[in-house]
């Protein structure tokens, strides 16, 4: 099983640059802030590399995944994305943080289908989980 690399283009598709590929123009991100509680289950939720491939593999019809190092943050991030317009989670990007491709991948798939049991990713639209001021 090939191990997941920073520098390669893991998107969807025979030509993922095509016209036709969603951009991030006009898209509304989904960062979800975990609570304390979230952050230990999302620690806890076992899975691995090969559970990761099965999954990219399941997706990737329908959804684009891309991967790359944030430098503003620090970390491997990982955007999925519909691919059709029309989709139910068409304008969402749901991301996912963390210190290697995996666990960032890993935190996008946490949120989606733990945190939403599966469902739409219009629920997380401008939702935030605690406080900003003490």
């Amino acid at each position: 099983m090939p191990k997941l690399d920073s520098n390669k283009d893991y998107r969807s598709g025979k030509n993922s640059r095509a016209s036709s590929t969603p951009r991030f123009n006009n898209a509304k991100f989904i960062n979800r802030d975990f609570t304390a509680e979230e952050k230990q289950a999302c620690k806890a939720w076992q899975y691995d590399e090969p559970t990761a491939w099965a999954d990219m593999d399941a997706i990737s019809e329908e959804y684009k995944i891309t991967f790359k190092y944030d430098s503003y943050s620090r970390a491997s991030a990982c955007w999925i994305q519909p691919i059709a317009p029309d989709h139910e989670d068409a304008g969402y990007i749901l991301c996912g943080r963390g210190s290697s491709l995996l666990k960032a991948f890993k935190q996008a798939l946490f949120v989606w289908r733990v945190l939403g049991s599966g469902e739409t990713w219009k629920q997380f639209d401008s939702q935030r989980t605690y406080d900003l001021d003490d």
